[in-house]
């Protein structure tokens, strides 16, 4: 988990952070489930906490092998689920919209998130994909 350069890898900056950094399992599994859970969203006009930045920008940065790990298994999530432009998305956990390259371009995509942090990496990775992105801070237990 450590490379030549002695950085440590995003996986274990968050579990150090006492944060799971993906769905993959390898993460989890050495997370406590409690910690797991992450910040509770933040009212509006208030800055993130170090804590949001720092899962923002870690989330950002990955190992190649596990970010080929998580490719791997979006393509075959996708590839099960195929989203069409006429199709409108609601992620819920939108973070840095990993998932948008897989969508049609047009694709209206509703993304729910509480950690504003994520918004600009968001909206990059959505201009990217020529996908149209409506943006929530808000947690899911939250949304009517």
């Amino acid at each position: 988990d450590t490379r030549a350069d002695g950085f440590a890898g995003r996986r274990s900056l968050l579990i150090a952070a006492g944060a799971a950094c993906c769905c993959c399992g390898t993460c989890m599994a050495s997370a406590p489930a409690a910690l797991a859970q992450g910040p509770a969203a933040y009212p509006a006009g208030t800055k993130p906490t170090l804590y949001e930045r720092l899962v923002s920008y870690a989330v950002a940065i990955d190992t190649p092998e596990h970010a080929a790990e998580i490719e791997r298994r979006r393509d075959e999530l996708f590839a099960r689920n195929p989203i069409k432009q006429s199709d409108v998305v609601v992620e819920i956990g939108l973070g840095a919209a990993p998932n948008v390259s897989h969508y049609p371009r047009g694709t209206r995509v509703l993304g729910v998130d509480p950690n504003a942090a994520f918004a600009a990496r968001a909206a990059e990775a959505a201009d990217a994909a020529g996908v149209e992105l409506e943006l929530v801070n808000a947690t899911a237990e939250s949304l009517p």
